[in-house]
């Protein structure tokens, strides 16, 4: 018997925290945009604390909701929504980015003619006048070590083959370590294949660990910039202190994790050590020395 061809095409999958009319705005921007597509959208909401859960029954009672109980981080959070996805692809749509065309069919079209893309993505926009990256390098040491002053030898090698956080400025589609986890376009089969998103990670560097065992399963990662999607980013992030230091903490934490899993426990330490001296220099020059001093006791004593 010839198996049945999957009848949804995509489900677009969307983790909201505290951001309600992002949210709204986000799921607004699919079903505005979406045409020729059979789709369906699963917002796992992580134990918001405003109306995120109320207004999306109320304004789009077809959306698959899941209410997790607490905050389980952004890959913990998109494993729930995959676990019951019925799309041949997943769309992992940040609550705070948008769609401007008909993006889910691009990618379809994209990938079933591409068979060994594991995961697609589109040029991401501000919409404002500063620019976001919309993929990158996976991280290397040597790609830190540049950090320290080297990188300016090799500026051009650097920009394209190490950097891991690049701004998109070239019409033409490429082959990417990584996609921004604001629109990762990913084979459900192959996203099943590779178990999803490591559970250890609560925030950062969760779609680069994820994008490496992709490779390592023998598929690539593209960028598509004929696609544009909005991120807004950091538009409603905190700005008191501790919650710019706790980010750095979780930043610091995620970023050990990934060197200890991808290139080992050396290479791991090995990059505290040069982000904490690099934190230490900056507090000669900077007027905040007390600030810089304990980002460098945080990025040295980050692991996992």
């Amino acid at each position: 018997m010839m198996p049945q061809k999957n009848s949804m095409d995509v489900s677009v999958i969307i983790v909201s925290y505290n951001t309600c009319d992002l949210t709204l705005r986000s799921i607004e921007s699919v079903y505005q945009f979406t045409k020729d597509v059979a789709f369906e959208i699963i917002v796992v909401d992580n134990d918001s604390k405003d109306q995120t859960v109320s207004k999306v029954k109320e304004q789009f009672p077809d959306v698959i909701l899941i209410e997790s109980k607490t905050n389980e981080g952004f890959g913990r959070a998109n494993n729930r929504g995959a676990a019951i996805a019925k799309g041949e692809f997943v769309l992992l749509l940040n609550s705070d980015a948008f769609l401007t065309s008909n993006a889910l069919w691009e990618f379809c079209q994209y990938m079933r003619k591409h068979v060994q893309v594991g995961v697609v993505g589109g040029e991401l926009s501000t919409g404002r006048d500063f620019e976001t990256v919309s993929y990158g390098n996976l991280p290397s040491l040597l790609e830190y070590f540049s950090y320290l002053g080297f990188k300016r030898l090799y500026k051009s090698y650097f920009d394209t083959k190490l950097a891991s956080g690049i701004v998109n400025k070239t019409p033409e589609e490429k082959e990417v370590g990584y996609v921004n986890g604001a629109d990762m376009f990913i084979r459900k089969s192959v996203f099943d294949r590779v178990g999803g998103f490591d559970k250890d990670f609560f925030l950062y560097f969760e779609e680069t660990e994820l994008s490496y065992r992709i490779k390592k399963a023998g598929y690539s990662s593209r960028i598509i910039p004929w696609v544009t999607i909005i991120h807004l980013v950091s538009f409603y992030r905190e700005k008191d202190a501790d919650f710019n230091f706790n980010k750095h903490r979780i930043y610091s934490q995620s970023r050990f994790m990934y060197f200890k899993k991808c290139n080992g426990l050396i290479t791991a330490y090995l990059v505290n050590c040069i982000m904490a001296f690099i934190y230490l220099l900056q507090g000669i020059t900077h007027k905040n020395k007390r600030n810089a001093v304990k980002k460098a006791f945080i990025s040295f004593t980050a692991h996992a």
